[in-house]
């Protein structure tokens, strides 16, 4: 049996040296060798992760011992084209396709275009092609209705995660939910449309309490409901607003102070984006 683990890239806090740690036990208790499984990092357009960051990811053990292989969204010929989801074309790295058993890692946290991350945009998304990437963040899909934070349902970015989830065949994912600190609150593993629908629920309900909402409540009361955003990624730079009529008043200038180690993960996205 071949298994494919996509994870998350440096650019992401999902604790993926504990979640690919427990898929990894499972495995191999079910008697699958390290041999036959490939971790497959989600860059999506960013930069390749280095062998330090892949340390600093999963753990010097993992690293050493499970193959690793970068995901790139440019390279042709190792990607697969699976047709179209309401127009946007779905392609995606052939490891994905060529796995007996393909799952994924995630965190779950409010996101700009699908509402929620988590579930199956690790594989939709991050293993994409650069047409999928290009077509899911360019300006027809951002703007059209539905697509904002907070929002899953009757949002078109995240009904395309899902619908080329299923195609792609992803079967199981492991999601985490962080606290404000980037501290882990919970984590589950099942189908991705599940886990990520549960979690971000409860993603939800934890903004609304008192010892996580730090975290959470300033990203959702900033989005004025209709179109435009303002969050903060897991590593990123923030997405700064780009509302047709944010909350702060227009005589006043809103500063957002940010630090930025990993200059929004490298690569040539932004050109490709915008």
């Amino acid at each position: 049996m071949k298994v494919v683990i996509a994870f998350t890239d440096a650019t992401r806090s999902s604790p993926d040296r504990l979640l690919v740690g427990h898929l990894l036990r499972q495995l191999s208790a079910a008697g699958v060798p390290l041999g036959n499984i490939t971790l497959l990092c989600a860059t999506g357009l960013h930069r390749p992760m280095t062998s330090r960051e892949a340390v600093e990811k999963l753990g010097e053990e993992i690293a050493q011992t499970v193959r690793i292989i970068n995901h790139t969204a440019t390279e042709k010929e190792s990607l697969a084209e699976l047709g179209t989801i309401d127009g946007v074309p779905v392609t995606v790295n052939n490891l994905c396709l060529q796995a007996d058993l393909l799952l994924a890692t995630g965190v779950v946290e409010p996101h700009q275009y699908a509402g929620y991350s988590g579930g199956a945009k690790t594989v939709a998304i991050g293993c994409g092609g650069e047409p999928t990437i290009q077509a899911t963040h360019g300006v027809a899909m951002l703007d059209s209705e539905g697509v904002r934070l907070g929002k899953i349902e009757a949002n078109p970015f995240q009904e395309f995660v899902r619908r080329a989830g299923e195609r792609i065949g992803l079967r199981y994912v492991a999601n985490a939910l962080l606290d404000h600190e980037g501290a882990i609150v919970a984590c589950a593993a099942g189908p991705p449309t599940g886990c990520m629908i549960i979690w971000s629920a409860w993603a939800a309900h934890c903004s609304r309490s008192r010892w996580i909402s730090r975290f959470m409540r300033p990203l959702l009361a900033w989005h004025r409901p209709s179109r435009g955003t303002c969050t903060k990624p897991a590593a990123p730079p923030p997405t700064l607003p780009y509302a047709t009529q944010p909350r702060s008043s227009p005589a006043r200038r809103l500063v957002l102070p940010a630090a930025n180690p990993r200059r929004g993960g490298g690569g040539d996205w932004r050109a490709k984006i915008l």
